[in-house]
This record gives structure tokens, sequence and C-alpha cells, in this order.
């Protein structure tokens, strides 16, 4: 039993203003190549399939054309929701959708959703944990007959009550020789290690609570989304990361799908690379250097530059897009150090100064002449008027 882990599309999604729908048409393209030269038996999307709870109409459309393909070709796919869908929308239709072979984990239900793949000694069980908020897991155990109360209990506490039953068949079909796997939109940690995030998660990492390791120790393979740089939280967790890059930290970074295999009880997996449309690029240099023709990489690249000029360079921006069309973003990060170490030795020279010497020098950088006396009189009037009515 061979399965292609897959997450993160985020389909309608767009770089710096750039739309990035030619990039995602492409990059579907590899997963479904890489599944038909691997053999797979099955696809799993680990969530965010949209950018946007309410996408786009573009976005809508590929993903018509995906999932068609694959139905055409008689491969199912089995996804689950992540926090950037709206799981009532991706949910729709998924009685119809189940019966081509697409099975839509968009909602939690009582229990975790399972299916048994596989036939024989390769068989597997998957389990779908969509994306859930503690409002949701609170809903669900509240509906079941029997349990304590849950209204002031952690995300931790509900998920490990909400995966109980799921876990104690895990146990009874790992008796049997029966592996199983789950796949799941959450932020998984293992205290021996840190998460390695992007910025293009950032505007939802604050609203996505984590989870232990522990809560999974019990699964053979659990196939997550969320994380787009591509890691292992252990042997057995992992994300594959975003098919694309989709911010300047991701720049430069290995893409890639994950092939599982089930066979004899055991599951193994294995990475392989995927390869974009137009790569995503970070560039380091002087301004001069960079508009060298010599150093120009691919020119349908999408470009984030770093200038080490230590003075600003009028119009870069402009003049640096005549050289990279898909520029996008722009940092003199030499200047910005240069400022913020010319500012921290500002405030130490200040801190030890009078009010009336840093005006009088205030004064001569403007004019050029010096204070006169007459004048220094007036400022040092000025400010003592100033003091007595601020302590009135």
């Amino acid at each position: 039993m061979r399965i292609l882990h897959f997450a993160d599309l985020h389909l309608g999604k767009n770089l710096s203003g750039f739309s990035l729908r030619d990039d995602q048409a492409y990059i579907l393209d590899e997963i479904l190549n890489i599944a038909r030269r691997e053999g797979v038996d099955a696809l799993v999307l680990a969530g965010d399939v949209f950018d946007r709870a309410n996408p786009s109409q573009e976005a809508l459309e590929l993903f018509d054309q995906f999932i068609s393909r694959l139905a055409a070709e008689a491969l199912p796919l089995y996804l689950v929701s992540g926090n950037h869908d709206s799981a009532s929308r991706l949910g729709y239709g998924r009685t119809l959708f189940a019966q081509q072979g697409i099975h839509l984990g968009a909602q939690i239900q009582d229990q975790a959703q399972v299916f048994t793949l596989g036939e024989g000694e390769d068989r597997l069980d998957l389990y779908l944990l969509p994306y859930a908020r503690r409002y949701d897991l609170r809903q669900v155990l509240a509906a079941r007959e029997t349990g304590p109360d849950y209204s002031q209990a952690s995300y931790q506490d509900l998920m490990a009550a909400y995966l109980a039953p799921s876990l104690d068949r895990v146990r009874r079909r790992r008796a049997e020789g029966i592996p199983s796997m789950i796949l799941a939109h959450l932020w998984l940690v293992n205290r021996d290690q840190d998460s390695l995030v992007s910025e293009s998660e950032f505007p939802s990492l604050g609203m996505v609570e984590q989870v232990p390791l522990d809560l999974f120790a019990d699964f053979d393979y659990v196939a997550l989304g969320h994380l787009h740089r591509p890691q292992e939280v252990s042997p057995r967790a992992v994300y594959p990361g975003s098919p694309l890059a989709y911010s300047a930290s991701e720049a430069n970074q290995d893409k890639r799908v994950i092939i599982i295999e089930s066979q004899a009880g055991q599951i193994q997996w294995k990475a392989q690379p995927l390869q974009p449309l137009y790569p995503v690029r970070k560039i380091q240099g002087a301004f001069a250097d960079l508009l060298d023709p010599v150093q120009t990489p691919d020119p349908e690249a999408y470009i984030f530059a770093e200038l080490t000029d230590n003075q600003l360079v009028l119009d870069a921006s402009l003049k640096l897009q005549a050289r990279y069309p898909k520029l996008c973003g722009l940092i003199f990060s030499a200047y910005a150090q240069a400022a913020k170490q010319a500012s921290h030795t500002a405030k130490q020279a200040f801190s030890t100064q009078e009010f009336p010497d840093l005006f009088a020098r205030f004064f001569q950088q403007e004019t050029g002449h010096a204070l006169k006396a007459s004048q220094a009189d007036l400022v040092g009037q000025v400010l003592a008027d100033l003091q007595e009515g601020g302590q009135a």
C-alpha cells in the first residue's frame, strides 16, 4: 500500500502581489505526476487546501480540475480542513464526492472518521482529524452521553479526550497486525526540539494551539499539515511542508511530498522533491553588484533582495525591478544596522547633556551660527516657564 502525503496548498495565495495561479497549477501537475510514477494507491492532503475561508473562483477552479483528474484516474484522495479553510464550504457535497473517491474530512464528528485502506497484510487504518478549535472540541465532547465537564479544559486535555475512543481502536487493531495513521492539520510539538516556522504562517500561528507529540504516540504515522518548512517532529510524525515557497523565509528552500509505504504491518516513508515552475530566491549584495547582468539569476524567479550598501539608494526598488521583474521585497540591511547603531550612539551622547546645550548644538547645525547670549537667555527663560507650568 503506497500513499502520497502532501499539505498546505493555499490555493489562491499570492506572493507580494504576484499571482501564483500558474505556479500552483504547475505544482499540482507535479504532484499528480509523482503519484503516477510512484504507483501510489491514494493521496492524503493535510489541510489548508485554500488560502482563504472564502476562496476565489480561480482557486476553486484549480482544485476542481485537480480532483477531477484524480477521480478520472481512480486515485482516491483523503483530505482534512486546515485553519485557513472554511470547514462548511470545504465539506459541501462530501457524500457525492465520496462516490468519486474524494473523501472530505472537513468537520470533526463524535469520533475521528476512519477508513481501512489496502488489502490483506498491507492494510492500514487511516483516521481523519480536521482542524478543530477549542469551541469545536467542547461541542463534540459535550454531546457525548458520559464524561466530565470540559468547559474549562485546556486544548491538550480536550484533544486527548476527543482522541480517546479512536486510540482504543488503534491499540486493538495493532494487536491484529494492522497499523494506523492519522491525517491531521495542527501544530504538533516535540519537547526535545523547536518547530521550524515560516513568515507565511505568522498571521495564523497565534490562533493555532500547540499539541504535544505524546498524544499521538500510538499511531504508526502522523501525516501532518500546517507548518510550511519540511520537518519531522519525530521519525513517525512528518510535515511535508507547503509545495511552494510562500515567503522570503522559504526562499531557496527544497520542497517535497512524502511517499508512505505500508507492508506487512510496518509503515515507512521517503521524501520526493518538488520542482517549482519559477523559484523563489533571496539575493544579497551591493546595489551596483545586483544590477550586474552577470549576477542576474533566472529572470522569471521571485526575488527578495537584501542590499549591503551603507547608504540609501534613490529609487532602488524601481531600478532593481528592471533587472528582476518579480521583485517581491527589498531591505537595506547594512544601512538599517548603521542607522540603528548611530541612533544608539546619539542617545548615549545626548543622555549626558542638558537641554540648553542640546538646543544650542541643534541651532548651530541648522543655521550654521552659534547661539547668541541673548538667545541662550531666552531659551533658558522659556524652559524655566515650561517647567513651572508643568509643576503647577
